[in-house]
């Protein structure tokens, strides 16, 4: 059976700052944040963090151990991982996505607008942008809000009445 974890990030902006990290496996979900903000999420254990770097020591630390084969997410390639891979490379730690201690990173495409690559050794990207693509779905934007829309007739709902699980 393979194992996997979906994956999102907030940010501020392209280049900005890492706010955070959601990771949601079978059997647990987590959230890394920066700071020390109360924050919200139904069934999810939230640890806070300091600064960037020890919010991506925390959540690297979390994969090693959860040991997905898949990661699955949304733009995952293109934003979240080539993000996550930047700030890496600029706090001056490991890009550790792969298993093993081996070396990750993200091909871009010489295309600006061309899909990028991840590599992550013993591991698989699933982009959902791209497997739509891929299968020649067409839609007038793929945000996640609008192709939920279409094909699920209901978008994304937050409840902001829950408690979320804090250490």
């Amino acid at each position: 059976r393979l194992s996997w974890i979906s994956l999102d990030i907030e940010t501020e902006g392209l280049d900005g700052r890492l706010y955070s990290i959601a990771a949601a496996a079978p059997d647990q979900a987590r959230v890394f944040v920066l700071g020390d903000q109360p924050v919200a999420c139904a069934g999810a254990k939230v640890s806070h963090h300091g600064d960037e770097r020890a919010l991506l020591d925390a959540f690297f630390d979390w994969l090693q151990l959860t040991d997905p084969d898949l990661i699955l997410g949304w733009n995952l390639v293109n934003f979240d991982l080539d993000f996550l891979e930047k700030r890496c490379r600029r706090l001056g730690r490991g890009f550790d996505f792969g298993r093993g201690g081996e070396h990750a990173t993200i091909l871009t495409s010489a295309q600006n607008d061309g899909p990028s690559v991840a590599r992550l050794p013993g591991r698989v990207a699933l982009d959902g942008i791209e497997l739509l693509r891929a299968a020649f779905w067409s839609f007038e934007s793929f945000e996640l809000e609008h192709v939920a829309q279409v094909l699920l007739g209901r978008g994304k709902h937050i409840d902001t009445r829950v408690e979320s699980k804090v250490d």
